[in-house]
């Protein structure tokens, strides 16, 4: 079955931006004090709400 061509779309243009992400958004290693600070609270909140599902919507190059 071939894959609606929306899909293809929308495939293709994340592919077009990922490499650009990669270039202007650090590793958590290298972001600032409160980024990390914002991603820690964040998996915190994750971890402590127990099974479930969380959704990562465009967050990163997907590499």
């Amino acid at each position: 079955m071939a894959e609606p061509s929306f899909l293809t779309a929308v495939r293709e243009s994340y592919d077009t931006v990922a490499i650009d992400y990669v270039e202007r958004v650090p590793p958590p290693a290298e972001m600032d004090p409160l980024s990390r600070a914002m991603l820690a609270g964040f998996a915190e909140l994750v971890r402590t709400a127990g099974p479930g599902p969380v959704a990562d919507l465009g967050c990163g190059p997907a590499a």
